[in-house]
């Protein structure tokens, strides 16, 4: 055995502690101990170090084995004490059990001092361990109690009826009512039907769900000892036994009166901003309807062919930003747009624009749904205006049908791409697009690539392909 074993021997002969000592080498414990014969010695062997077992003999000139054992027991309860002695009794021995020895044995009899020493000293370990446990034990109960008990939080536990168990003293600021006045009552006491009923609601379905580390958050009202409402959130949760069985409830209540007020201020002062948008939204798109209206009434009184296309694409240029502004006012949502639907609904407009009897130009809006802002929404409009016109206007000449698609995707990096294609004639080979102002492209490029720092790029391939790309975090909201 290579642990050391520290034995106290409470003995007056030297001989029979000297031949106790060798009796332990050879049974293989390695020894650090110390032979008494008195009160006073065993009192300070006691007091100047930790012993591991207490080994007495009954009889001795100037005390015996019983005092030895109670002043064991005054120092250390746990410390094993085993009694030895050759002129021991029945009587006695007994008596010293029932006082707190652990073992006797006699010095003729040795055979079961070895095998008793071995129990003794692995029971104490475990007494040692059981004790530390239950000191743990007790120190985390104090400390929780301690937190319970001055924490203003309201902690409770209710059995599976809903009456409550336990409450703490916050309760009586929250509500109230003291500790006692809640403990043994049922919670239908302190809330009304309609708010009893749902929180009876939420525990039972929360017992039906089974066993879960998670437990339930709610809001709901408490009556105050006064009559008064209190707004609370509560968390609970259930607990089980070992056997897996619900046992009761556990949970803290806490008062969020102030944070339901600050909420309902929250929500007053949103709602009266989503008036003033709406109706700045209106109010914008009104404005343009009519700077369009005076622009239409001038170009009808127009002669000039070529003013009166002017002014209609100007017409059309302010009609695109209108509609935005149409659209956000009809919108639940008042800070983005659904740039699909808007291109659709601005295709459909500016179709009415263009007077062609004798041609049927279809047009396609397809792709992924992409919300935008307003800032981004209204340069993309101009553009597609831009690109829209001068399709209507040299696509399809000389044709009586065509078909212009606008597509809206997304890349594998995430940068929104959008594709406007034309079947028409194209670009004659050669052409000069720096050369050539009258096709808009350079409020387009404008706008694309120094506006919305996007990408602009012209495919001749079948008609027309505009390629328009812009980067992931400029379309994405960021509001």
């Amino acid at each position: 055995m290579n642990k050391i074993i520290r034995v106290l021997i409470v003995e007056d002969s030297t001989d029979d502690a000297e031949l106790l000592v060798i009796h332990l080498q050879q049974a293989g414990y390695r020894l650090e101990w110390e032979r008494i014969e008195s009160l006073k010695e065993m009192q300070q062997a006691l007091r100047n170090k930790v012993w591991d077992i207490v080994i007495s003999d009954y009889s001795m000139p100037d005390f015996n084995g019983l005092h030895a054992l109670k002043l064991s027991h005054e120092f250390d309860p746990n410390l094993p004490f085993i009694l030895l002695s050759g002129t021991i009794g029945e009587d006695i021995a007994v008596n010293a059990l029932k006082s707190g020895a652990h073992d006797y044995i006699m010095k003729d009899n040795l055979t079961r001092l070895i095998p008793a020493i071995k129990r003794e000293l692995a029971d104490a370990e475990l007494r040692k361990a059981k004790n530390e446990a239950v000191e743990a034990l007790r120190e985390s109960e104090k400390q929780y109690r301690l937190l319970a008990e001055n924490t203003l939080d309201v902690i409770w536990t209710m059995d599976l009826e809903l009456n409550f168990t336990y409450v703490n003293p916050a309760v009586k600021i929250l509500t109230g009512y003291t500790p006692e006045e809640w403990i043994g009552n049922n919670l239908t006491n302190y809330c009304d039907q309609i708010n009893f009923n749902m929180m009876a609601d939420i525990f039972k379905a929360e017992l039906e769900k089974g066993k879960s580390e998670s437990g339930t958050i709610l809001n709901s009202e408490l009556i105050k000892k006064n009559g008064d409402t209190v707004s609370v959130e509560i968390l609970g949760t259930v607990i089980y036994n070992e056997n897996g069985e619900p046992v009761e409830l556990q949970g803290v209540t806490r008062d969020i009166t102030e944070r339901k007020i600050a909420e309902e201020k929250i929500k007053k002062n949103l709602r009266e901003k989503e008036v003033l948008l709406r109706e700045l939204y209106h109010r914008t798109n009104n404005n343009m309807q009519l700077i369009s209206s005076i622009l239409r009434i001038q170009s009808r009184r127009m002669k000039d062919k070529s003013k009166q296309t002017i002014f209609q694409e100007i017409e059309n240029k302010i009609n695109s930003m209108a509609l935005v502004h149409k659209k956000l006012f009809e919108s639940k949502d008042l800070s983005h747009l659904n740039l699909k639907d808007y291109f659709a609904t601005l295709i459909n407009l500016l179709k009415k624009s263009f007077d062609f009897p004798d041609k049927t130009i279809e047009s396609y809006v397809r792709g992924v749904d992409v919300y935008v802002l307003i800032d981004i929404a209204i340069p993309l409009g101009l553009v597609l205006n831009e690109l829209y016109t001068n399709s209507m206007k040299y696509a399809f000449a000389n044709r009586k049908h065509g078909k212009i698609e606008i597509k809206l995707d997304q890349t594998d990096q995430g940068d929104l791409q959008i594709i406007f294609a034309d079947d028409g004639v194209g670009l004659p080979e050669g052409f000069d697009l720096a050369l050539n102002s009258n096709l808009g492209l350079d409020t387009i490029f404008d706008l694309v690539e120094k506006q919305l720092h996007g990408k602009f790029k012209i495919i001749n391939e079948n008609g027309l392909i505009y390629q328009l790309t812009f980067a992931e975090n400029l379309y994405q909201p960021r509001v």
